[in-house]
């Protein structure tokens, strides 16, 4: 958690470990956007590409906007 180190390379029986937190706070999300509890934000037209992207990467159901703001 915080900014990569130069060279340094996660030992790959930790890296498994350390993206449980990340998926959590997906959970929560998805959660809170399937009970309609969960306002999503306005996405800049020139972030779509990128949102659309990283949101096909870890949760498709849900929004680009919502995705984004994890």
């Amino acid at each position: 958690y915080g900014s990569p180190v130069p060279g340094y390379s996660a030992p790959m029986d930790t890296v498994g470990p350390a993206s449980r937190v990340g998926l959590v706070f997906v959970d929560l999300v998805r959660d809170a956007f399937r009970a309609d509890g969960l306002a999503v934000p306005r996405l800049a037209p020139e972030l779509r590409p990128e949102a659309e992207r990283i949101t096909a990467d870890l949760a498709p159901d849900l929004p680009p906007p919502a995705v984004l703001a994890l």
